[in-house]
């Protein structure tokens, strides 16, 4: 007999729902003991519809120690757990694996937990070289995690006598010192993933056009304070991608310094001086669509007048 809204699924498949209630070491126990053909049944592998409760048991399970199985990986390959949940699973799903070293360039949790299972095996004595056979950035993060510091300045020169890979530099990019000179080794396609994890990276991916969701780049940045919102004002090229962000959050009504900030900043700007020509509110309205230039730059361009049209 099969459920009618259900067409594969048969009515004594378990329903791990109910188990969502269920005191931890219970819920552990019976997941743990559970057969590979039932724990793979159409019921636990049918999450789509149901990704929080699949994350919350991969949660519980490994919060009870509960070993790792092929199975398990099969939960969490196309789910959204957490890197602790990713790390946990390693090694038991090529497909999991797959993403999970995808995801460990730009993911930092994710990176260093595999690194710490899979660590840099014997001792470390050409640490470019080692850099350089690095397959994986979770290989360059483990030969990195044998280190008391980074050498920034022979990395650099090491990078411009022949560049860095592209996995190595994600794995440094994490790093607060990153140098500006090793922007360049990292994937573009990945830069706005990278943009929160330091100054250097995060002022990149600002300067990079390509990046389309300026807004949801510009508010991650912020939202780990990798720029201050002094600098970011500064940064925004161009003003228009600022006066996006600020007034979206206006328009949420979301209570924000930063645009008390940037109003102030305008009206100070509108304040006439002896030598200012008239028309700056006019020479303003016009400008955000056709300069390129930040803030600062937008409203200089208003005091002196200049206006494209």
């Amino acid at each position: 007999m099969r459920r009618l809204d259900a067409p594969n699924i048969r009515t004594d498949d378990p329903d791990p729902r109910v188990l969502a209630y269920a005191p931890d070491a219970v819920f552990a126990d019976i997941i743990a003991a559970l057969p590979d053909p039932e724990a793979g049944s159409h019921w636990f592998r049918r999450f789509r519809d149901a990704r929080p409760l699949k994350s919350m048991m991969l949660e519980r399970l490994v919060a009870a120690g509960v070993p790792p199985r092929p199975v398990f990986a099969l939960w969490v390959y196309g789910s959204h757990p957490s890197s602790e949940v990713r790390v946990w699973a390693h090694g038991h799903d090529k497909h999991l694996d797959t993403v999970n070293n995808s995801s460990a360039q730009y993911d930092v949790g994710l990176r260093t937990g595999l690194a710490a299972k899979y660590p840099h095996r014997g001792a470390v004595t050409d640490l470019v070289a080692e850099l350089r056979a690095s397959t994986t950035v979770v290989q360059a993060e483990a030969v990195l995690a044998t280190q008391a510091g980074i050498p920034w300045t022979v990395l650099v020169a090491t990078h411009h006598a022949e560049p860095l890979p592209s996995v190595v530099a994600c794995a440094l990019a994490s790093r607060r010192e990153f140098p500006a000179s090793l922007v360049e080794a990292l994937p573009e396609n990945l830069l706005e993933l990278l943009a929160h994890q330091n100054p250097v990276t995060a002022r990149a991916a600002l300067a990079n056009r390509s990046i389309h969701h300026r807004v949801g780049l510009i508010n991650q940045i912020r939202a780990h304070g990798t720029l201050t919102d002094a600098e970011l004002t500064a940064t925004i090229r161009p003003a228009r991608d600022l006066i996006d962000v600020l007034y979206y959050g206006a328009y949420h009504q979301r209570p924000d310094p930063w645009l008390d900030q940037f109003t102030s900043m305008i009206r100070e700007a509108a304040e006439p001086t002896g030598s200012q020509p008239p028309g700056f509110w006019p020479t303003l309205l016009r400008l955000p669509a056709t300069d390129d230039g930040t803030l600062p730059e937008l409203l200089a361009s208003g005091r002196d007048g200049r206006s494209p049209c």
